[in-house]
């Protein structure tokens, strides 16, 4: 008789992962080796973030797993919220550019591009991941509250927000502050190159270094939600 299609996937075991990436103008540096040529921060950066939730090599795919995607520079913006559809985030991980930017190419400065609003950016994704947090996923059968929830963040500089007149914008550890009660991780990777060796085939920095002020604040980040 007739049967129903579809596939079930019990989310009880799984958690909730916002992805924040920066997409500042630092992220045109290239300093990183992917498949033999040099490469931008920001290709390297979402090739990894590609491989982490879909699978490749060693990375076994987040196939169980809300993940979701916070792009930020003079603005934090959600191009993607927390989803099962993991191949709908890869394509809008891959259209993910800095502003100013198409397809690898710079075709205008934007201004847009010169702030890194590092601390708005982990507010947003808090709120994300707060949501999750208290509710089932809307439409997607049988998913759950999330159990565990996760921040990545990926960027190669400090904060740098834009002045706005009258506004105050969040410190970023005092936004990390604010996760850690709500029981959010944040694991921060610092994306930048300062290596000619290539390392297992894959990329490797090739040049550069790190600015002593950032890799404080990040440290400093991961350190305040445990």
């Amino acid at each position: 008789r007739p049967q129903s299609g579809g596939e079930y996937r019990d989310m009880s075991e799984g958690i909730a992962i916002q992805m924040v990436l920066d997409v500042s103008c630092s992220m045109a540096t290239e300093d990183f080796i992917v498949s033999g040529r040099n490469v931008r921060r920001l290709d390297a950066v979402k090739q990894v973030f590609e491989d982490f939730v879909l699978g490749r090599g060693s990375l076994r795919g987040r196939e169980s797993d809300l993940i979701g995607m916070t792009t930020f520079a003079m603005f934090a913006d959600t191009p993607c919220p927390l989803t099962l559809d993991h191949g709908s985030l890869r394509d809008l991980l891959r259209d993910t550019e800095i502003p100013g930017w198409v397809q690898g190419r710079q075709v205008r400065q934007q201004e847009e591009a010169g702030y890194t609003a590092l601390g708005d950016a982990i507010v947003l994704a808090t709120d994300d991941l707060r949501r999750a947090g208290e509710q089932a996923v809307e439409g997607v059968p049988g998913a759950e509250a999330a159990k565990s929830r996760v921040m990545i963040l990926l960027t190669d500089g400090a904060d740098n927000p834009a002045p706005f007149p009258g506004v105050t914008p969040p410190k970023p550890i005092e936004a990390a502050k604010v996760a850690a009660t709500l029981g959010i991780k944040v694991y921060t990777i610092a994306a930048f190159g300062n290596s000619p060796q290539r390392q297992q085939g894959f990329f490797a920095p090739t040049r550069g270094g790190f600015d002593p002020v950032a890799e404080a604040t990040l440290k400093g980040i991961a350190s305040a939600t445990g």
